[in-house]
């Protein structure tokens, strides 16, 4: 049988009779095209009524072509088998969420499994702009559950903020919870979603689960460690129920870095997010870090392990550690270095502010020990190093401070001796002995340093040597655990910047 009308061409062929079991027959209908409203009236209530509801509530102004529906009776059963094409569709996958627009896909009815295929369509959330969904399923498992199961996957294309901006709705609402929000960066996001939810009047974030997969492509981010800009080819996505991991090599600001971000969504990381991860250190990378050292001090990179704590309206808490290999240091005011093979130890704590502060410093090498902080002016340069203790070789063991004049200005050295059992050996009155107790008197004085050479208790020094992490005296290597005794009685090389002194308890030198 054929019927049209209005340009709709229904073909209706089958046959159905009665047994005495009761019904059975087959009975199929092809309907080239309709309009969503109009198979809405066509479509009985009786045959499959819960795929006509969800029909009936998601699919709005919509053409359907290619419309077929197989129903199957045999006594006690009937089975129907609808599929169709649609295009120019809008369709709500999720009652919270967004519809999908201008969709173009094809649904079927096989078994208990309703699916919406979508071939073409895009979703707007409230920021960011346009989601392409092309490739996305939507399915209920089993449309004779109550309340049935809906699984959605999603595949997403688009600019990184409107994809934050869909997962900051109900009922998921992830960056609002978390006190961030969804404009982390710019970015193209190619992500695969897989989203169960129940198909039920009120949907809470508990009944739901999700994983998301994918990447951001030419990544840039001024918020995710704020005062810094770090950008990446490509980043690795990963978001699920718990929170969202972004990973992925690029620079934070002149830093070369490996990262990994993560923000929680539980209520406990209201405002709260972590990055770390590896950098690799080198002269650049330890300027910006605030640790400004004398041209030539440090050549070639090495890695380092950062965890960065990302807590709102708190500068980002910066924790470093590294073995330094692959870094040759060199600091000629100690006559001290450090070949690139060499292992040593470095942990550092600082505040990423706009300009860095090392709250914490302690690097441990063959022959130098120094702990103290560090404070950078503005312009990246050199403000004040204060070290509680450095500990060079055999022959110094001191609290040092360094004062600043800014970027690429020069540095002063207040360098407060220990006092020890040497003090005998003093050279006499105005003479810095390096045992000699301090003189209250000359508390807080300073003195230039400006010739090559110091008196001292260990004789008259001059310019030291260091070779792979030990200091050298004339023509003879010396350990950090050599014997002290003998340094004593003897002439013993120092580093050149120690010159003649009036005070015992301090000297000052521009390095």
């Amino acid at each position: 049988m054929a019927l049209v009308e209005a340009g709709e061409r229904l073909l209706l062929s089958g046959a159905v009779q009665a047994g005495q079991g009761g019904w059975t027959g087959a009975l199929d209908v092809d309907l080239d095209r309709i309009d969503a409203d109009r198979l809405l009236k066509l479509w009985p209530v009786s045959v499959v009524p819960k795929t006509r509801d969800w029909f009936a509530a998601n699919v709005g102004q919509a053409t359907l072509t290619d419309v077929k529906a197989a129903l199957r009776l045999t006594p006690g059963t009937r089975r129907a088998y609808p599929g169709y094409e649609f295009a120019e569709a809008e369709v709500r996958f999720v009652r919270t969420l967004p519809p999908v627009l201008d969709a173009r896909g094809h649904a079927t009815l096989e078994g208990k499994t309703y699916t919406v295929q979508l071939d073409s369509g895009h979703v707007v959330p409230p920021e960011g702009g346009r989601i392409e969904a092309a490739g996305s399923v939507f399915q209920v498992i089993d449309i004779t559950q109550r309340p049935a199961t809906a699984k959605i996957t999603l595949v997403t294309s688009s600019p990184l903020t409107a994809t934050l901006s869909l997962l900051d709705q109900e009922p998921f609402s992830f960056f609002s919870k978390a006190g961030q929000p969804v404009n982390l960066g710019e970015g193209r996001a190619e992500l695969n979603t897989t989203l169960y939810m129940p198909l039920a009047g009120k949907v809470t974030l508990p009944d739901v689960s999700f994983v998301v997969t994918g990447r951001i492509v030419d990544f840039s981010s001024p918020a995710l460690v704020p005062g810094r800009i770090l950008r990446a080819p490509e980043i690795a996505v990963a978001v699920d129920t718990e929170g969202l991991s972004l990973s992925g090599a690029g620079m934070l600001d002149t830093l070369p870095v490996d990262l990994t971000y993560v923000q929680g969504f539980g209520p406990e990381q209201n405002g709260r997010a972590r990055v770390n991860g590896t950098v690799m250190l080198s002269d650049a990378a330890l300027r910006d870090l605030g640790i400004a050292l004398p041209d030539g001090a440090v050549r070639g990179e090495g890695p380092a392990a950062i965890d960065i704590a990302l807590i709102k309206g708190v500068p980002p808490q910066l924790t470093l550690t590294s073995n330094l290999v692959g870094l040759a240091l060199r600091l000629d005011a100690l006559g001290w270095s450090k070949g690139a093979k060499a292992r040593a130890s470095l942990d550092l704590e600082a505040r990423l502010t706009r300009e860095p502060v090392v709250d914490r410093m302690v690097l441990s090498a063959p022959g130098l020990t120094v702990e103290g902080e560090i404070t950078t002016a503005e312009g990246s340069g050199l403000a004040e190093a204060r070290f509680s203790r450095v500990v060079a070789g055999d022959w110094l063991d001191a609290p040092v401070t360094l004062t600043g004049t800014g970027r690429g200005g020069r540095a002063g050295c207040g360098c407060h001796r220990r006092p020890d059992r040497s003090a005998r050996h003093a050279k006499g009155p105005g003479r810095c002995g390096w045992g000699r107790r301090p003189d209250p008197a000359g508390a807080g004085r300073t003195c230039d340093l400006s010739r090559d050479h110091a008196d001292g208790d260990a004789g008259q020094l001059h310019h030291a040597r260091r070779d792979g992490g030990h200091f050298h005296r004339r023509g003879q290597r010396q350990g950090r655990d050599a014997r002290r005794g003998s340094a004593h009685r003897r002439r013993q090389r120092v580093p050149h910047h120690l010159g003649q002194c009036g005070h015992d308890h301090g000297c000052r030198r521009d390095l």
